[in-house]
């Protein structure tokens, strides 16, 4: 178990746990690549190891796409600044990315300044922590 906190940044963290994750993938899937090997040395089974780890670090990276994107709407009131950054795809900084980074970043100034002080508060009702 590996527990990651950046006290300032959830997409941060989420980019860190993603990428541990596929670390562990890559080594569950090296374990059984090579358990399949010592069952199989001549080869007799059709089991494609490239293209299925290939297929798994695509739907890992989507599914951490997909977390990073929705406890950013929860937190913080917008979509992942960096989630893409987790394919191939967000690898590219071309100018359509940086604007979406600057849009994402004009929307949680909004939000932190106009939205949150409301959410806070009720968070704050909910611990029992609300002024008497």
């Amino acid at each position: 178990m590996v527990r990651t906190n950046c006290l300032d940044c959830l997409d941060r963290t989420n980019f860190t746990q993603a990428h541990i994750s596929n670390l562990v993938l890559t080594h569950i899937l090296n374990y059984l690549l090579d358990a399949q090997r010592k069952n199989d040395p001549h080869g007799s089974t059709q089991w494609d190891a490239g293209s299925q780890k290939i297929e798994a670090e695509q739907a890992l990276q989507r599914m951490w796409n997909e977390n990073g994107d929705k406890l950013s709407n929860q937190y913080a009131g917008t979509q992942s600044n960096i989630s893409g950054a987790l394919t191939e795809e967000g690898n590219k900084q071309g100018i359509a990315s940086k604007f979406g980074k600057l849009v994402t970043g004009v929307q949680r100034f909004l939000v932190n300044n106009f939205s949150d002080p409301d959410k806070q508060q009720s968070i704050n009702i909910l611990m029992g922590q609300h002024p008497e």
